[in-house]
């Protein structure tokens, strides 16, 4: 005896004994169908889930992202404000040690101009009294810490060599003068009227 079975939208016809096996053959088949639909199901939950979770964490790491490129920033700027007083300190240090040896170097020779001066660099300042004071052909050759050493010598030097001109000034005004001439007071009278004269141009 046949019996009709109607499953998945198809009617067939089957044995009374074949119609249990096909029926429990479409149960096994509709549970494991509803198992992968509940697993899949709960994956997707799942993914949507973690879906957010990554939106989240991107949008976080998209502000802290900001936030470092602001403090890369600040920090840039504060670097190069660092280094903009630091090249002006040492620019300022530079002029000190200009005017320094500018000076050093005018009180011993007179005969340097404005624009010589402007025209020399450090060494050849040094250079320009070390060869006013001593014999030596060979400066080009030597190195700046020979150089500054000889221009140390050099200052040492002259202003012995000056010390020992008024010295010799004082004594000659002495044997010279009458007695009633303070020799100190002439020395100072005479730097006094050379001064005056330099002033003038050279003339009295």
């Amino acid at each position: 005896m046949t019996v009709s079975y109607h499953c998945d939208n198809v009617t067939q016809e089957f044995e009374e004994g074949q119609l249990q096996v096909v029926k429990s053959w479409i149960e096994k088949r509709d549970a494991k169908i509803n198992d992968l639909e509940s697993t899949n199901s709960d994956m997707k939950k799942s993914y949507d889930e973690m879906k957010a979770e990554y939106e989240d964490m991107k949008k976080k790491c998209d502000e802290l992202k900001a936030e470092m490129d602001k403090v890369k920033g600040k920090c840039d700027a504060l670097e190069a404000e660092l280094s903009s007083r630091q090249d002006s300190s040492q620019i300022m240090a530079q002029i000190k040690e200009r005017r320094k040896l500018e000076r050093e170097i005018t009180s011993r020779l007179d005969s340097l101009t404005d624009e010589q001066l402007d025209g020399l660099s450090n060494r050849q300042l040094k250079e320009t009294l070390i060869k006013a004071n001593y014999d030596f052909d060979d400066l080009d050759s030597r190195s700046d810490d020979a150089i500054d050493g000889m221009y140390a010598m050099a200052i040492k030097y002259n202003d012995s060599k000056k010390f020992e001109e008024k010295k010799s000034t004082v004594a000659t005004v002495t044997n010279d003068s009458s007695d009633d001439v303070d020799p100190i007071l002439f020395v100072l009278r005479q730097q006094s009227a050379n001064a005056y004269s330099s002033l003038r141009g050279g003339h009295a």
